[in-house]
């Protein structure tokens, strides 16, 4: 299996390919109001005009040029007793004599 060119220099390089004459630059950094996430957008100038990309580090510690995913709602069900259902649902059936695995 080949390896993960996951470093920002690595990507600004393939995406932006910065040279002396137009050399690319931070312009903003922070992270998401959403979810605390950091992110970067790195700008270049082009005969055509100003390119920018910005760039989202994930939980692996890769960066990429897509925003990592949002972890969807959870339910969580908890029981007259505070505890989760499940382990309710275990309580139950060792008293019934079965094995829970």
């Amino acid at each position: 299996m080949g390896t993960v060119n996951s470093s920002l220099h690595w990507l600004v390089d393939k995406w932006l390919a910065p040279t002396p004459s137009m050399p690319a630059r931070v312009t903003r950094f922070g992270r998401m109001p959403s979810n605390q996430r950091r992110y970067v957008r790195v700008e270049t100038r082009r005969p055509e005009g100003p390119l920018a990309i910005y760039f989202f580090l994930h939980d692996d510690g890769v960066w990429c040029v897509f925003p990592p995913a949002d972890e969807g709602p959870t339910l969580k069900c908890l029981t007259a007793f505070g505890r989760p259902v499940a382990d309710d649902h275990q309580a139950f059936l060792g008293a019934a004599g079965f094995s829970y695995a």
